[in-house]
């Protein structure tokens, strides 16, 4: 009976064994045959899709790379993510088209404000004397053009209107002209000659008046003072035109012209937006910011730019036509790439990588990866980029199984 027994035990073991061989010499024919006829495209890492390398190695976070057969790529590529029209209502998205427009280099900085030079006037007087009366009291009054400023007493301004009168009264034809000169160098207007031979009497005292409108930025005189004509007495600027200077970077050194045209913002003003044109460009980078000086006009009639004042600056340079372009929000940049959601058929939507160049304003324009009339998100793009890399993480970790059973594991 014992010995039956056994027999049986002997024969199970013996099928097992059996069974165990074939098995596994079918396992290494099918896997050899696997192996043979699918061809290592790429390799992958398990939580990017888009981080391919052309040989084994070690992903940025650290995991190895998993292999990509021929004949699977899209089974590891395909992130694309179906959403129903409720979750679409709900999540608020919003898409645009990919369009082909006109940009300009747009180039953005800060600059500060200064007076026009061209616009400054200084008022001196034509010979020593001194000043008796004073009607600018202090720096910054507003003064008009033709407005009374001080009067002078000057004892040789008195007898060049001495020797006019004298000539006028003998009828010196000579005498005249050589008074007429010496007192124009003095300055005198064609109305003080016009009151001088009506009044036939000469002024102790000599107006000067103000040349221009403006604003008194120097005040350098008061009552009882000794004047020479090279001093500068009074400064007036008027700042109807005003000058920002800007600092633009070297690379971009180039782009800017005369002419060109300029915004201006103000932080005190939020709103308002000025325009001008750029006037002036300095023939010489600053030595330590390595940056060009840019001179731009702007009106200031309403008086709102103040002298001393920063302000954003926009140069729009000139315009390149025929870009590929989309709205800057619609990009997400992840640090290792930069790349858009794209809207499929049926409300399916995809990642896809991009590059990028100049921006202009809100949009931006695409060097590769879009085509004009594709349809991309502006709005929920990131909800919808997480969802797609997660899809592709989950790809990449059906390969790696995969590629664990390929392995016997």
């Amino acid at each position: 009976m014992m010995k039956k027994i056994c027999i049986k035990y002997v024969i199970f073991i013996l099928i097992g064994f059996i069974l165990g061989v074939v098995t596994q010499k079918l396992y290494q024919t099918s896997f050899k045959s696997n192996t043979t006829e699918k061809k290592i495209i790429y390799w992958v890492a398990p939580m990017d899709p888009n981080y391919r390398k052309d040989k084994a190695g070690k992903s940025p976070m650290g995991m190895d790379l998993i292999p990509v057969y021929e004949g699977d790529e899209a089974n590891t590529t395909d992130t694309s993510i179906m959403i129903s029209p409720t979750i679409e209502h709900n999540l608020g998205v919003r898409t645009a088209k990919v369009e082909k427009q006109e940009i300009f280099r747009m180039i953005d900085t800060v600059g500060s404000i200064t007076v026009d030079e061209n616009q400054i006037e200084h008022t001196h007087v034509y010979a020593e004397g001194w000043i008796k009366e004073l009607l600018v009291k202090v720096e910054g009054e507003h003064v008009k053009k033709g407005q009374l400023l001080f009067k002078i007493y000057s004892p040789k301004i008195v007898t060049a209107q001495d020797e006019y009168l004298l000539a006028l009264q003998n009828k010196n034809i000579a005498l005249k002209g050589a008074a007429t000169k010496k007192l124009q160098s003095l300055g005198f207007s064609t109305k003080q000659f016009k009151d001088l031979e009506y009044t036939k009497k000469s002024n102790e005292l000599t107006d000067i008046y103000a040349e221009q409108d403006g604003v008194v930025s120097q005040l350098n005189i008061g009552e009882g003072m000794f004047v020479k004509p090279d001093s500068i007495l009074i400064v007036v600027e008027d700042l109807s035109k005003i000058w920002m200077i800007a600092d633009v970077y070297e690379r971009q050194s180039n782009w800017v012209k005369v002419g060109q045209k300029a915004e201006m913002i103000l932080p005190y003003i939020p709103g308002k937006i000025w325009s001008g044109e750029v006037n002036y460009i300095y023939p010489s980078l600053d030595l330590k910011s390595q940056t060009l000086r840019v001179r731009m006009m702007f009106e200031n009639k309403s008086g709102d730019l103040k002298l001393n004042m920063f302000g954003d600056v926009k140069i729009y340079a000139e315009p390149r036509k025929d870009i590929i372009v989309i709205p800057r929000e619609a990009v997400i940049y992840t640090g290792k790439e930069t790349r858009v959601v794209l809207k499929q058929e049926q409300g399916r939507y995809s990642t896809r990588v991009i590059n990028v160049g100049m921006e202009s304003d809100d949009i931006i324009e695409v060097i590769h990866g879009l085509s004009e009339g594709e349809e991309i998100v502006t709005s929920a793009q990131f909800l919808l980029d997480s969802e797609s890399s997660l899809k592709a993480s989950f790809n990449r970790i059906d390969a790696s199984s995969n590629t664990s059973s390929h392995n016997g594991v």
